[in-house]
């Protein structure tokens, strides 16, 4: 089955509470197993970029840790 792009949409990065662009040179077609058709497009990410974000998870662990699952829940569907 050939996959066929919809948009190839280029998807940002969520790190430390906001959408970035990545400087990715590489990306990965993220594809529906139904129909094999590229629904988005992700960065392979170089180590700043990855070290950025363990930086910014890290980070906000302590406090996240401490937040009651249903906070998290509720924040997570309201991305």
């Amino acid at each position: 089955m050939s996959a066929t792009v919809a948009s190839s949409l280029p998807l940002p990065q969520f790190v430390n509470g906001r959408w970035i662009e990545s400087t990715a040179t590489e990306w990965l077609d993220v594809p529906n197993p139904a129909t094999g058709e590229v629904l988005a497009r992700v960065p392979l990410s170089g180590p700043d970029e990855v070290n950025a974000a363990v930086e910014a998870a890290s980070a906000a662990f302590p406090a996240w840790r401490r937040t009651p699952p249903r906070r998290t829940a509720s924040s997570r569907s309201s991305s």
